[in-house]
């Protein structure tokens, strides 16, 4: 059971707080890298890989199709919330979500991993595609390459100008609050082993690998009633 002298004191911290960093997670693919170990008995990291688009076009580009195509999904009561919350305070949100579902919630965040609703990129000859045009479709590009969606696949590195863009958010930032995030994850839990514990709060479902480095530390299923009262 949650106090309400604790919610009352992050509340008290983000009233006074000027450059505030929510980081979120739970984004609704239907699937995560950390429990589905295989697609179609093949490891999950060779086939959302460079490896993958290389020697399992077909399974990558199904992979696509079946976990990715979130045009006929709505963001969640959650999602509205962070983006209330968002509005209501200087806030910056990082996210691991692939998906665009705090966009559909009118809130643009940095998508620390990429979006899949951002371009599609040929990585043979460097030819970029909006979403749209190939997604939805067979993912390949006019060179006969299979296309990726402008995100991180298993085996490649966050781009330079993402990862200090990042860093400095957090930086800079006077309160850090994760919300929903199993922090188990790169690159946000690399990022933040090392902030100012007094500024770092996580609100999850379950413990974190981080909670040790919170100032607190909330674990409750009920997160809507906590951002509720947040932003009221």
């Amino acid at each position: 059971m949650i106090s309400q002298e604790t919610l009352d004191i992050i509340k008290s911290k983000m009233q006074s707080s000027n450059n505030i960093v929510l980081i979120t997670g739970s984004g609704i693919v239907p699937f995560n890298f950390e429990t589905m170990k295989y697609y179609r008995d093949i490891p999950i990291q060779w086939v959302f890989s460079p490896y993958g688009i290389l020697y399992y076009p077909n399974d990558f580009a199904d992979l696509l199709r079946d976990h990715f195509d979130f045009r006929c999904v709505e963001p969640t009561q959650v999602h509205r919330l962070i983006t209330t919350l968002a509005q209501k305070f200087n806030t910056t949100v990082l996210t691991n979500n692939m998906d665009n579902l705090h966009e559909k919630a009118n809130l643009t965040p940095i998508h620390c991993l990429g979006s899949v609703e951002g371009r599609m990129i040929c990585n043979l000859c460097g030819q970029v595609y909006g979403t749209n045009e190939r997604l939805y479709s067979f993912p390949e590009c006019d060179c006969g390459y299979i296309l990726q969606p402008d995100v991180v696949l298993f085996g490649q590195q966050i781009p330079e100008d993402r990862w200090n863009l990042m860093q400095s958010k957090i930086k800079e930032s006077d309160l850090i609050i994760s919300i929903g995030a199993s922090l188990n994850q790169l690159p946000l839990n690399q990022l933040l082993v090392n902030v100012e514990k007094d500024k770092f709060i996580i609100i999850n479902q379950t413990a974190t690998p981080l909670d040790s480095l919170a100032n607190i530390v909330i674990n409750d299923d009920d997160i809507i009633s906590i951002l509720q009262y947040l932003t009221k």
